[in-house]
Order: C-alpha cells, then structure tokens, then sequence
C-alpha cells in the first residue's frame, strides 16, 4: 500500500542518517562513488527520503571530472524523467525478481526435521517459480580510468589507516583453494619476516590484516589495512613501497612451499571442529546466501576447509596485486589540508587524485627488503 511504502522510505532514510557519521560507511561509499560510472556498484548503496521520495524521476549518479590539477572530482549528475511511483516500482521489481528458483531457504529451530518441514511447506510452496536468473553484471567496478588512484580522506574520528586495495573477479568459485586466504595468511602475518613485524620494527605501524573485504557473484575487494601510529602517519610514501615489495618476494617464492597451503589447512580445519554455535539468526542468514553457490552438504564447512591445493590460482592472484591495478586510501585527519573535494552522498572530505607514475613505476621494479621472507 501506500503508507506501507511511506513508512518503509522513512525507515530507509533513518537507517542511512544513522551511519552519515560512521567511517566505515563513509569509506565504503566512497569506494562506491569513485568506481566505474557504468557500473551499478557506482549507485549510492542505501537510498534517501530525496532519491527515493522526492525526486524518484532523476536518475541520480556521479559524474567524475578531472581537474586541472590532475584531481579527480564528483559531482552529482542526474538525468531526467517522466515521474516515476515509488510504489508501482516496487510492485514491478518484485514482480520481475520474486522467484523460487532464485531463492534459498534455511530454517534453524530445536524440533525435528519432520516438524520443521511441515511448518516450512505450506508458508513458501506458495512462492511463484517464474525462472527468473539472478542477474550478472560481468565487469569489474573499476575499469583502467578508476585504477591507479589515491584517496586522502578526512575521518570523523581520530584514527589513521592505510589500504591499498584491488578489484578481483569473484573468489567464491574457489572455496575449495581459498588462494584469497592464504594470500591474506601470509600478507597479515606477524612472525619474523613477515611485513607487519618490519613496519613496527620503524614504530609505523600497530596493526595490519588483509582479506577480501566485499565479495559477491561479480566481483570482490582484496585489501590490505594497517592502522598506523603517529610515525606512520608521516611515512606513508615510505610504507607504500614496503607493501609491494613483500609481494614481489610472495611473487618470486612461486609456487608457494606446499607448508603454507598446510599450515592454512590446519588452521581452518581446527576452527571447523571447535567453532562456537552461531547465533540462530545469524546461522540462517549466512547458511542461506552460502546456498547460493554451494551444495547443502558444504554449507557448514566450505568457509573453513581448505580441500585442493592450486599453487596455480595463488600464483593467479598474486599476478593480480600489481601497483597499476591498485587503488590506495589514507585516512587521517592530516589529510585536511589536501581534502578539498566532498563525497555527494556523505560530505567526506578527500581528494582523489591519480598516483604519480614515477611512484608506480618503483612498486613495480623495487627489490624486496632484506627483513622480508616467508
């Protein structure tokens, strides 16, 4: 109805005034708004009381503007149309996308199975099946124009951080490899050798992890995170170069010894015999998006075995963590005084500018550090 759909624009719009101040939504938008314009991971990814009641006939996206500077800046772009309902929107996108085929169900309770089924059965049998495939965008959200960058963002709170961060093709096909873990292992180590342990022996940084930190059917993130200390903070062009050498070592150590798929194996299959039960809701959720590409009877355990080792794939992705096809982001509050540009949807303050080539040019070509080894 209508003041059903009132009420949920209202709902919407609280959820998304409720994280305008949260770093971690501020960041993520902004990976948003500085991909591929072409893309729909470019879209604002929650929606407002302006974009979704106001004005629902612009179709509302971001131009990106290079300026005379070389700085890269966002502007909102929208594009006219006949007056849309929200309603009748709706209406038809659950109409084109509502389909059993395209859904996966999971119920978690204490009955048994035979009394579970007979709760299930008459509550979703009912769901039309119309054979409707999910859709698949089939790009990468950041295309040769979108690579190469550098993000210097203004943080609400005080904090320092340093990502540098790739688009992948999707990782979940290779659950059974896990190349993305294992790479991950190794970068967010933090034994000797490894570039965690090199960063604090300079008093620069406090923490580091790496991982994918967004993955879906078309694409995923890849990102390495430190959070830096006050000394850090100013050798970010000095720890920079540290990172991709730790690659280059990774890089010409392939194949990876078989103990580093072994020692990761071990560990995921330690985690799956002595997991902690999740919570019901929690359990559900998860286990239901993980039907999407899994068989049921590797839902529970796909997201910890490690059940084929491909040195190959490790090799594959490592060929991917290259300096031209990274995107880097510096969050600080001593980047105020370059932030000149304001993120549409947030108001973050950050300038995005391309990386100079010189630089990328020496990520590429220096030798490894004499502290950096496996």
């Amino acid at each position: 109805s209508e003041s059903a759909t009132s009420r949920e624009l209202k709902a919407v719009d609280s959820e998304n005034a409720k994280n305008l101040q949260a770093d971690n939504w501020r960041l993520m938008q902004l990976y948003k708004s500085t991909a591929d314009p072409a893309h729909p991971f470019h879209k604002f990814g929650t929606g407002n009381l302006s974009t979704l009641r106001d004005r629902p006939e612009d179709v509302v996206g971001l131009e990106l503007r290079a300026t005379p500077g070389g700085d890269v800046a966002l502007k909102l772009r929208p594009q006219h149309r006949a007056p849309v309902s929200v309603r009748e929107s709706l209406v038809a996108f659950h109409r084109t996308h509502y389909s059993a085929n395209a859904m996966r169900l999971v119920v978690v309770g204490r009955e048994d199975l035979d009394t579970l089924q007979a709760w299930v059965v008459p509550l979703f049998s009912k769901v039309p099946n119309i054979d409707r495939l999910p859709p698949v965008w089939g790009t990468l959200p950041y295309g040769p124009a979108q690579l190469g960058r550098e993000l210097k963002v203004v943080p609400v709170r005080d904090l320092r951080t340093l990502s540098v961060w790739w688009a992948l093709p999707p990782l979940r096909p290779l659950y059974r490899s896990k190349p993305h873990r294992i790479l991950s292992h190794l970068l967010g180590h933090e034994g000797e050798g490894s570039l965690l342990s090199l960063l604090k022996s300079k008093g620069w940084c406090d923490a580091l992890s790496a991982g994918e930190t967004n993955s879906n059917s078309d694409f995923a993130l890849f990102e390495v995170q430190m959070d830096l200390s006050p000394q850090g903070d100013a050798h970010v062009d000095e720890i920079l170069p540290l990172i991709f050498q730790y690659l280059t070592m990774l890089r010409a150590s392939a194949p990876l010894p078989r103990w580093v798929f072994d020692e990761c194996a071990a560990i995921g299959e330690m985690g799956f015999r002595f997991k902690d039960v999740d919570e019901p809701q929690d359990a559900a959720c998860g286990y239901a998006q993980a039907l999407q590409l899994l068989p049921p009877q590797e839902v529970l355990s796909a997201g910890y075995l490690y059940e084929e080792y491909d040195p190959a794939a490790i090799e594959a992705m490592l060929h991917r963590l290259t300096p031209e096809a990274c995107c880097v982001t510096h969050a600080s509050r001593s980047c105020a005084g370059v932030a000149t540009q304001r993120e549409p949807w947030y108001g973050t303050a950050h300038r995005c500018a391309p990386i100079e080539p010189a630089a990328l040019a020496r990520w590429a070509t220096d030798a490894p550090h004499p502290a950096l080894r496996l």
